[in-house]
């Protein structure tokens, strides 16, 4: 009798899963759900067939998820998500409703009483949850597996607590303060190391580029207003954080971290629609709503480094920063906005390629771009 995910197909059959290509779901073997409810790491019978799935907030739309790219490409390929096709969502549905068949058989052959395998259990809520949230009219993506299998998040929100006026408080956990022993083995020191090598600083700083473009103010926002945080036993204050769980690295095949771009789809963006003008204000930074407008304003994006690095050397050491050895040395700031100025470029030289192809809204972002 064959059990579930031993099911088998041909090899010569077996073609990588790629966010380019549509995939044939029904040829999933294992399901893992990394983030319940949103997240799941599917794969095939080949060796490449392997992909993520991620359901999104209903807020977030296929024309955001679209437009984000045309940044996500030129500052973190890998990063990039598309939307399911009809095709793909079939399959992906067929898949759910086979697992679920499969599951029930399985559950009446073996009772309850038997002590089913916690691996069984664990794929058959995968498949619940994603058979539910195929239902709930969000977004649903594919991306490269390494984004979710290989990331590292130095904080892990919890509830949030409103101090009034524009200030808020985050409480959230960090193990390695609470055991803070200063090895490159904690967390701490992986997020601080990959920062501090060559091109660390710079790789945050086209990723925050892309932010600013997309209109993504769900990790860093320079009009966000401060924001407090506790992880105990400290309290911090951050100048620009929105959400410091989605300062994202994700490790490469070298075994180094580097910051991601990943989840780059703010659900409460005020551009969700890149060709369109609504949000451009006096076409100021501080005038409109695109926060692209920072990137090409010097003063304005010096200050929104300084308050990054601020925020950063908080996270690192939350104790209190020393201004004589930050963590992440002296000339952090620059590396940072050169980061920056850089990411703006390849967005910009994105866009000139596409000539006369590019739509008003575009068109104006374009024009701010040229002047960075």
């Amino acid at each position: 009798m064959v059990g579930m995910g031993e099911f088998r197909y041909c090899k010569e059959d077996a073609m990588a899963w790629t966010i380019h290509e549509d995939i044939d779901f029904r040829r999933t073997l294992q399901i893992k759900m990394v983030s319940h409810g949103k997240v799941w790491i599917l794969k095939g019978a080949g060796y490449d067939e392997v992909i993520a799935i991620k359901i999104d907030s209903a807020s977030v739309t296929a024309t955001q998820i679209e437009h984000s790219s045309i940044a996500v490409e030129v500052i973190d390929g890998v990063a990039v998500m598309r939307e399911l096709s009809n095709l793909e969502k079939c399959s992906l549905q067929s898949y759910c409703e086979d697992h679920s068949v499969c599951s029930e058989f399985f559950r009446s052959l073996l009772g309850v009483s038997h002590g089913v395998a916690s691996n069984y259990i664990e794929e058959r809520d995968a498949v619940q949850a994603l058979r539910t949230g195929l239902g709930s009219g969000g977004v649903v993506v594919k991306m490269a597996e390494q984004q979710m299998e290989n990331d590292l998040r130095l904080f892990m929100p919890g509830r949030v607590e409103d101090l009034g006026g524009r200030k808020t408080r985050v409480h959230a956990q960090c193990e390695t303060w609470a055991n803070w022993e200063g090895t490159l083995e904690h967390h701490v020191w992986k997020f601080a190391a990959s920062l501090k090598e060559p091109g660390g600083l710079e790789c945050l700083g086209r990723v925050v580029a892309g932010d600013l473009f997309n209109g993504n103010r769900d990790r860093f926002d320079p009009y966000a207003g401060e924001k407090e945080m506790h992880a105990s036993p400290h309290t911090i204050t951050f100048q620009c954080t929105v959400n410091p769980g989605n300062i994202i690295f994700v490790r490469g095949g070298d075994g180094k971290y580097r910051p991601s771009m990943a989840d780059y789809a703010d659900p409460s963006s005020l551009s969700k629609d890149l060709d369109e003008e609504s949000d451009f204000g006096n076409g100021k930074p501080g005038g409109g709503n695109w926060r692209g407008f920072v990137l090409a304003d010097k003063t304005a994006r010096r200050k929104f480094c300084g308050q990054i690095i601020h925020d950063l050397e908080m996270m690192l050491n939350p104790a209190g920063p020393d201004a004589d050895k930050p963590v992440l040395g002296k000339n952090r700031r620059d590396r940072l906005e050169r980061g920056m100025v850089e990411g703006a470029k390849r967005i910009r030289n994105q866009l000139r390629q596409r000539g006369l192809n590019i739509s008003p809204g575009l068109a104006r972002r374009l024009a701010v771009l040229e002047r960075v």
